[in-house]
């Protein structure tokens, strides 16, 4: 992991509050080495912890509030598109709740349950929690390794169905012609 994310994610307080000494942050060694080892898992891995899906978050979240507040920040100004906020309520209806995973820089920092989707405003939702199921317990302090990009994904989709080869584009001569 490079500086910048280094030091963005030490100042979410991943590794506590840091002791500043002249010009520096000086942060646990314990607590620093303990977040080095925070195991990997691909995207596979996540998909067999949570088959039926999950919302996969990334934002610079302080680790350093209460359970609401990480809530609220978690759960506010997410620009789904229309389809995917229908998915969710349905997989909601279907399982009663669908598992979302929050992570700074790939290291899951919190997990809840999605109860509830909402719009808040034209071009955002709002996702209401309540605590993780025991899925959660396989992804705490792991780290996923997913590609860059957006700021969430949304895993579990069903799969397209394969429409076989395309039909050719070639005008058919006609039995006329032959």
């Amino acid at each position: 992991m490079g500086r910048r994310r280094t030091r963005q994610l030490l100042e979410c307080g991943v590794a506590g509050q840091p002791t500043a000494a002249g010009g520096a942050l000086l942060y646990d060694v314990d607590r620093v080495l303990a977040l080095c080892a925070w195991p990997s898992m691909s995207l596979g891995q996540v998909d067999e912890v949570c088959p039926r899906g999950v919302f996969l978050a990334r934002r610079y979240v302080s680790c350093q509030l209460s359970s609401a507040e990480l809530d609220t920040e978690w759960g506010a100004g997410w620009a789904l598109s229309p389809l995917t906020a229908i998915w969710l309520r349905f997989r909601i209806e279907q399982d009663s709740a669908f598992p979302f995973v929050g992570a700074l820089c790939g290291f899951v920092t919190h997990g809840a349950d999605v109860t509830g989707v909402a719009p808040e405003t034209r071009s955002t939702y709002r996702l209401t929690f309540a605590p993780p199921g025991q899925w959660f317990e396989s992804l705490r302090e792991h780290r996923v390794v997913a590609p860059g990009g957006k700021t969430f994904m949304v895993r579990g989709w069903p799969p397209r169905a394969s429409s076989g080869p395309r039909p050719s584009t070639a005008r058919a001569e006609s039995p006329a012609a032959r």
